[in-house]
């Protein structure tokens, strides 16, 4: 192939290229969100390193020692910026189960709650899914 014909066909790709709308990905109203409940399980871990492997009693008991404040420690609504405290399950819990719910937000629209496992899983759930593993951890550990 001649350069010519190379420095044309690149410039007939490039032309192809620029013109194809590039595919955006939608981006996570609750991304924030879950980097900051990653934040606060990671501090709940690191607590119970030097805590005999028990969770702390509230999540509070992290600051300023796991986290500088309490900006990990609080929901904020993606819809309306509300700020409500997670819901947490695990106080003074020496927690062995990876699939045990540490944390979870607030109900969103009615039917789902952003959860964070004991192994560091941060997913959305529906709440009939929340009510049953709640139940199962429970069991495995009555207050």
């Amino acid at each position: 192939m001649r350069p010519s014909t190379c420095f044309a066909s690149a410039l007939c790709a490039a032309f192809l290229l620029s013109t194809v709308p590039a595919q955006v990905p939608s981006p996570d109203p609750l991304r924030t969100q879950k980097q900051s409940l990653q934040q606060a399980l990671l501090a709940c871990s690191t607590y119970a390193i030097g805590n005999n492997t028990q969770f702390p009693p509230i999540l509070e008991a992290l600051v300023p020692n796991h986290l500088p404040d309490h900006t990990h420690l609080e929901f904020v609504s993606p819809k309306d910026g509300t700020k409500s405290p997670w819901i947490y399950f695990a106080g003074s819990k020496s927690v062995r189960f990876a699939d045990y719910i540490v944390m979870a937000s607030p109900l969103l629209d009615g039917k789902k709650r952003l959860v964070a496992r004991r192994g560091h899983q941060i997913e959305v759930i529906s709440q009939a899914d929340f009510e049953l593993q709640r139940k199962k951890d429970d069991k495995r550990y009555p207050d």
